[in-house]
This record gives structure tokens, sequence and C-alpha cells, in this order.
């Protein structure tokens, strides 16, 4: 697999991962498995290692998002839901966040198609308990990266020597994200 300067960059430092995974958990709509994987399979010596860092990156973004929902409600975060057609999505869990269900809630939303960002911000506008959802944050998505970056370690290498087309990846591709929607439907 032939990397690109920049992405052979970040594969072997941390702060390019951890600045776009916090990226990832507070506005960028692009889901970060799409950099972090190839990274993992292109250096499965650094994979753990680039797991960590993801999650360091999504505990910042998801610290962030908190702190601009309790500090930055009013002002901003009820007209930026409205403005991005998100305030339904809101109020489906905004009962779940203030509640004692807010660590199981925290990690339903973080392996459904349903953005993560609207629970951190949620919970910081709810007042919310800090460190229930980072500890969830940190179960779920600790355990996708590291797990992601577990596989990578192990399997990269013969991954790696794998010759697929690249015309092939779009469809393996779609139909991996068709599976992931179609299993986290019922969420």
């Amino acid at each position: 697999m032939k990397l690109s300067p920049w992405m052979i960059r970040m594969a072997e430092g941390r702060t390019g991962i951890t600045v776009l995974s916090a990226m990832e958990a507070t506005f960028l709509p692009i889901p970060l498995e799409a950099v972090l994987v190839p990274l993992m399979i292109a250096r499965p010596s650094n994979a753990l290692s680039l797991g960590a860092w993801s999650l360091v990156g999504c505990l910042i973004g998801t610290a962030i998002l908190y702190l601009m929902g309790l500090l930055l409600a009013d002002p901003v975060v009820l007209p930026l839901l409205d403005w991005l057609g998100l305030a339904a999505q809101f109020e489906t869990v905004k009962g779940r966040l203030g509640g004692g269900q807010l660590f199981v809630t925290v990690l339903i939303l973080s392996v459904s198609p349903f953005p993560i960002q609207l629970a951190s911000v949620g919970s910081g506008m709810l007042g919310s308990s800090f460190a229930i959802l980072m500890a969830a944050v940190t179960v779920a998505r600790g355990g996708r990266y590291m797990g992601l970056g577990v596989a990578a370690h192990f399997l990269g290498p013969r991954l790696r020597d794998l010759r697929i087309p690249r015309w092939a990846w779009v469809p393996i591709l779609g139909l991996l994200l068709a599976l992931f929607w179609w299993t986290s439907r019922g969420l």
C-alpha cells in the first residue's frame, strides 16, 4: 500500500492523528476510520500508538463540545443545532443524557450512525456528569480504535500484501458501510 507523504508523516507521528481525531469528534463529518485504517495497515508497528493517540484526540474533542454545551448553550449551540437541522435528533436523546442512563446512552450512540457530537454537547447543556461522559467515550471509542489497532497489528502485514485493485475498494467499503448501517438501525 502506497501512502502519500502527508499520510506517512501522520502514521509516524502523533500530532496529526490527534488533531484529526479531535476535529472528527467536534465538527468534521468524515469518519476517522477512513484515514486511520489505511495508516494502521500501512504501519502495523504503529497501529496501537495510532489508536491511542486517536483516543486522546477524541477525548479532547469531547471535552471541547461538553464545555461549549455547558457555557454557550443559548447563544451558540441551540441556534447552531437549529441551523444544522439537528434539533430534533438532539431532542430524542435529551432525556437519556440528563438522567442516569448517560453511560449506556453514549455507548449506544458511539456505535450507531447518530452523531456522537450531540451527546457531547448535549451532556454539557444538561450539566450531566463530565466524568461519566469521558468514561463512556473512553470505553466506546477506545475499544473501537484499539480494536482496530490490534487487528491491524496482527493482520496488517497480510492485508498490505493483498493486491486488491483500487476500483474494488469502493464496492467493498460501500458494502461494509451498508452492513454497519443495517446492523445499527435497531439501536
